[in-house]
């Protein structure tokens, strides 16, 4: 069930035995609207406001064809996609070389040494 809390509230849980010292019973709640469990309900604050039923999330379904010519059109697509990522790998490369044999260019031009081309 759906509840709006007005204020913060501790709530009673099963006891959890972390080790032989530590125990944990009990959540903390922040002001809002939280799911809780029904069996919370005689337990719940007086200025808790009980809200409808939860809300059940509408699930979209695609319609999956098992027609050859729909992979045939995902196979191309999917292609085209790693053909475009090859292609931008293959540019990136292309740059660092070129940005690394400048900066070998003005490095050897500060020094006074010939550069190699």
């Amino acid at each position: 069930m759906l509840v709006e809390l007005k204020t913060p509230w501790f709530a009673p849980s099963p006891n959890v035995v972390k080790d032989k010292i530590q125990h944990i019973s009990g959540r903390r709640y922040k002001v809002g609207v939280h799911e809780m469990d029904d069996s919370l309900k005689p337990q719940l604050p007086s200025d808790a406001v009980i809200l409808d039923k939860a809300p059940k999330k509408e699930e979209k379904k695609e319609e999956q064809s098992t027609d050859l010519k729909d992979y045939d059109q995902l196979r191309s697509a999917s292609d085209q996609v790693s053909k475009m990522a090859e292609d931008g790998e293959a540019e990136a490369l292309k740059a660092k070389q070129a940005r690394m044999a400048k900066a070998r260019a003005t490095k050897g031009a500060r020094k006074g040494a010939a550069t190699v081309e």
